[in-house]
């Protein structure tokens, strides 16, 4: 595809980062306190959850307590519940 305008350009941008936000890459279910690691952009929890450890770039969130139906946006590369079920979704 050929971008004949700035806003062209911007247009595909905001095309990927909104395809990759939405799991076109894929993602996985985390259910257990097994450590997992990758390159997360989003993680929604499926059922209310607390992280043991959520390392990226959103900190400080670790012991607090998510209902279900929040997504979490960022940059994630450890998740590791004591509780809950979350949908961590790859960067692409």
């Amino acid at each position: 595809m050929a971008y004949h305008t700035n806003s062209d350009i911007l247009a595909n941008k905001t095309a990927k980062a909104l395809e990759s936000g939405i799991g076109k890459c894929g993602g996985q279910l985390i259910a257990d306190a097994t450590v997992t690691t990758g390159n997360f952009v989003a993680i929604t929890i499926i059922t209310n959850a607390v992280f043991t450890t959520l390392t990226g770039s959103i900190s400080g969130m670790d012991g607090t307590t998510f209902p279900a139906g929040v997504t979490l946006f960022g940059n994630f590369t450890t998740v590791t519940l004591s509780s809950g079920k979350v949908v961590a979704y790859t960067a692409c």
